[in-house]
């Protein structure tokens, strides 16, 4: 956050962390928060049981399904190369946020399970993102989906294993 003040985010609220003195930030009682993520503008994003939250110009905007973000559980926030916000349910499916709208992607339509791990960039104009059956690639110019089944390859030793994460040997990149 800044002159060595830090936010710790957790399953009992979201906390401040200044010259070795833990502190309770207000208004987050109820929240249990899973993810925490700076975006290329410097504003800070949270992912809760109770939505997203976005800390700019000094305060915090909470956005939920009331504003249009597909579930009120988030457990992951990733910006992609055109400062798009991505949002991650583990049960709803995906949103993007960008121009101030949201754009929800639903479970039966683009992902192989409704359990979704994982999102990443891999390049400008391809996503992976891994579910707890495999994998769908997202090609946003094509605003297009494929789903990666992994019970359907031919050699395949971790069966529906969950995807918490994989490595793009060519491209070099984690996801």
């Amino acid at each position: 956050v800044g002159d060595n003040t830090y936010w710790l985010a957790g399953r009992k609220g979201l906390h401040e962390l200044k010259n070795n003195v833990i502190t309770k930030i207000d208004g987050f009682d109820n929240s249990r928060f899973y993810h925490i993520s700076k975006d290329s503008r410097g504003n800070i994003w949270l992912g809760s049981d109770n939505g997203a939250y976005v800390y700019r110009h000094n305060k915090f905007e909470n956005f939920t399904m009331n504003n249009g973000l597909v579930d009120n559980t988030i457990w992951q926030i990733k910006e992609d190369n055109e400062k798009t916000m991505w949002f991650i349910s583990n049960s709803n499916g995906i949103s993007n946020l960008s121009s101030e709208e949201f754009i929800n992607y639903d479970i039966e339509e683009h992902f192989k399970s409704n359990n979704i791990t994982s999102i990443t960039p891999i390049d400008e104009d391809v996503f992976c993102i891994g579910t707890t059956d495999g994998f769908s690639y997202y090609y946003p110019s094509k605003n297009s989906f494929t789903k990666v089944d992994l019970s359907t390859l031919r050699k395949n030793p971790i069966g529906n294993e969950v995807l918490s994460g994989a490595y793009d040997k060519v491209n070099h990149v984690l996801w």
